[in-house]
């Protein structure tokens, strides 16, 4: 599977377990609310951009919820302040 349907499996499971939606969701981790419906549709972005939004997720990751097999999750760091601006 490629990096860009890496990011969109995982940015599915997460919206669907956090309750909130695929532009707020986009919004937070990419800084744009087009950016993970854009990869949907086929637009590019940098690997570097893909792999730092891999790694928000993995570091905000709920614990109750199975991150997705298919998908090697990045080792977490601390949340870099943006949790609390995620809602």
């Amino acid at each position: 599977m490629r990096l860009k349907q890496q990011v969109i499996l995982v940015s599915e499971v997460y919206c669907r377990a956090v309750g909130r939606s695929e532009n707020r969701v986009s919004t937070v981790v990419f800084g744009a609310g087009h950016r993970i419906k854009g990869l949907r549709q086929g637009k590019r972005m940098s690997s570097d951009g893909l792999e730092d939004g891999l790694a928000w997720f993995s570091s905000h990751w709920p614990p109750e919820v199975e991150w997705p097999s298919q998908v090697t999750r990045p080792a977490t760091a601390p949340p870099d302040g943006q949790a609390d601006n995620d809602s």
